[in-house]
């Protein structure tokens, strides 16, 4: 997968056309680094916040997460009158 992109932004001047696309390279890293992980890379467990977890239930928390912000984002948007981007899942 090679090394993590450069993910430095200064958010105070950024535009919106950068911030979508600083949105969208996120996404797309992290979708690229789950699924590099091996089945049996998604079976070991790790500390998480002093709890022991398999990389496939962070994952699925990420997911969980990620998927909670982005509805929060969506009625946002909506609430002031912006049509939100197009979102087709897995």
């Amino acid at each position: 997968m090679g090394g993590q992109p450069d993910f430095s932004i200064d958010v105070t001047t950024a535009s919106k056309t950068e911030l979508a696309d600083y949105v969208a390279k996120c996404y797309d890293y992290g979708t690229k680094a789950m699924a590099a992980i091996t089945p049996e890379q998604g079976k070991e467990t790790q500390d998480v916040f002093g709890n022991q977890a398999s990389r496939n239930q962070v994952m699925a928390l990420l997911m969980d997460h990620s998927t909670h912000h982005r509805g929060a984002a969506i009625a946002y948007l909506r609430s002031n009158g912006v049509e939100p981007p197009a979102f087709v899942g897995f």
